[in-house]
């Protein structure tokens, strides 16, 4: 019998398996207990292993009768009528449920393939163990089958909940820091106060008296202005940088970390800082002699528009770099390798590959540049604080003058609101210009 055990192994373990057949549930030294195997095969691999199963069926027949025929007198009566029962059948038709189960989670995972055909080979030896120990053997075959056999891992209520309270904390802080005040802010706009006394509802007045100051619409412009011109300052240069710096160079690393200081520095300080460069007549263009830079950079409302969009690049432009520095690196090889083949330059992959694949990087990008162009409040207020006159006054300072210089909540709680309005609709717009995709092919974003 151990003679004949060891030539089906060793023929069991010649024999390929198919991509789908499952591990053998029970290990080695179970098997050679139990002097049993289970081989899973596609119909394929049967159709090529068709002699061997012949061969096996056939010793595992003639090596059960020959048992029968030894233990007839020394097994009980059940058991002996098992053992000449799978003597004559030569196999089981059926699985056990749990190797049926895995069976069938194999098949659901791979529908193309055709499904496994299970040959089970049991020789007398087993049947007989089987006998004696009854239910014993299934219950250690069960035991022993690997986690993933038995079922999915469960994605239910439970799973769900799970998630839902991690993301419990954060829905906290944005209904106290964001929606909470968004309200009061929305309330106060209807009503009359000076911040100090008591606060009285007064229907749309303040509605009234903000839409009908020209000061508002001068500030929108402004606003926009701004905005406009920062935007296609910053989106080429912030594009160029981050694909120049995206190749892995030693030196490009460096660089890296040398742009991005800027973004590190505060707002304010940045302000005091050009200021005091700029200074007709104490600042870096009087201290070296530089006539150019012996204008009144600040004092002309052209040239105050033109530094103020400069600083704004100077500081912000490090940020959309290293987005696009790290779009750039996800794209695949292969496209440029394929696409110099072909016989195409840098310029070429530039137009052709790079900026049609960071699209959704570039929509991003631009959806922060427009949107934190709403909120410039501390670097204008250092700088030129509105001035000359109201040449650089945007929204976001229009807002605090209302508030805090005039004392007139209501109306300086309408340009809050109005300011969020325009900021919901400008994103909502720069998404509908990147299409319903949510991200690009190559990117993953």
């Amino acid at each position: 019998m151990g003679k004949d055990f060891a030539i089906v192994r060793a023929a069991q373990r010649a024999a390929p398996r198919s991509p789908l057949a499952e591990p053998d549930p029970v290990p080695a030294a179970a098997s050679a207990e139990h002097g049993g195997a289970l081989l899973d095969l596609d119909g394929e691999e049967q159709r090529r292993q068709g002699l061997v199963s012949e061969d096996l069926a056939q010793l595992s027949r003639a090596d059960a009768a020959r048992s029968a025929s030894r233990t007839d007198g020394h097994l009980p009566g059940a058991a002996a009528r098992r053992a000449r029962r799978h003597g004559e059948g030569g196999h089981r038709s059926e699985d056990p449920p749990c190797l049926a189960e895995r069976r069938r989670d194999v098949v659901q995972r791979n529908p193309r393939r055709p499904a496994p055909v299970r040959v089970a080979v049991v020789f007398p030896r087993a049947r007989e163990v089987w006998g004696r120990a009854g239910g014993e053997v299934e219950g250690l075959l069960r035991c022993l089958a690997p986690p993933a056999a038995r079922g999915k891992p469960s994605t239910g209520a439970g799973g769900r909940s799970g998630v839902a309270w991690m993301a419990l904390p954060a829905l906290l802080m944005f209904l106290a820091f964001g929606l909470v005040p968004l309200i009061g802010v929305l309330a106060l706009s209807f009503t009359t106060w000076d911040g100090i006394g008591a606060i009285q509802a007064s229907g749309l007045t303040s509605w009234r008296a903000a839409l009908s100051d020209p000061g508002l619409l001068h500030a929108l412009w402004v606003t926009f202005e701004i905005m406009a011109i920062s935007w296609l300052v910053q989106t080429p240069i912030s594009i160029l940088i981050g694909v120049f710096l995206a190749a892995f160079k030693k030196y490009r690393g460096f660089l890296a970390v040398l742009y991005f200081v800027p973004l590190l520095l505060s707002s304010a300080a940045i302000s005091i800082t050009f200021k005091a460069l700029l200074d007709p007549n104490f600042g870096i263009g009087a201290g070296f002699g530089i006539g150019v830079l012996k204008q009144d950079w600040l004092g002309d409302p052209t040239l105050a528009i033109g530094v103020l969009i400069f600083v704004v690049s100077w500081q912000y432009i490090p940020f959309h770099t290293l987005i696009y520095q790290c779009a750039v690196r996800q794209l695949p090889v292969s496209m440029y390798e394929a696409s110099q083949i072909d016989g195409a330059g840098r310029i070429r992959q530039f137009f052709s590959i790079t900026l049609p694949q960071i699209k959704y990087t570039i929509i991003t990008s631009s959806t922060l540049m427009v949107v934190g162009s709403l909120t410039f409040f501390d670097l204008i207020y250092v700088l030129t604080g509105g001035g000359p006159g109201d040449s650089t006054r945007t929204l976001a300072l229009e807002m605090y003058q209302k508030g805090f210089m005039a004392n007139l909540m209501g109306p300086a709680s309408v340009i809050a609101v109005i300011l969020v309005l325009v900021g919901l609709l400008l994103a909502q717009l720069l998404r509908r210009l990147g299409g319903r995709g949510d991200e690009s092919m190559a990117e993953g974003v």
